[in-house]
């Protein structure tokens, strides 16, 4: 029991030590959602579908490489 109240403290310490830091991410993390937000509005009708193509490649392309791993796994 000792040690789990130990490593709350020392967890709660990091955290508040480095609280500036954590802080300044999520601030970075919801400007660049915001700025993308948007950019996206600005897009015309053309840029949207080109946009919306390019990231259902990409999406595509990661199943698609997932996709024979789980069939070794299933083999074993």
């Amino acid at each position: 029991m000792f040690l789990v109240g130990n490593f709350g403290e020392l967890l709660a310490d990091y955290f508040y030590k480095h609280l500036p830091l954590y802080l300044a991410l999520i601030l970075l993390f919801v400007v660049g959602l915001g700025f993308g937000a948007v950019t996206t509005e600005k897009l015309s009708p053309l840029q949207k579908e080109d946009l919306i193509n390019y990231i259902t490649n990409v999406y595509s392309s990661i199943i698609a490489e997932e996709q024979p791993i789980l069939q070794k796994v299933e083999i074993f």
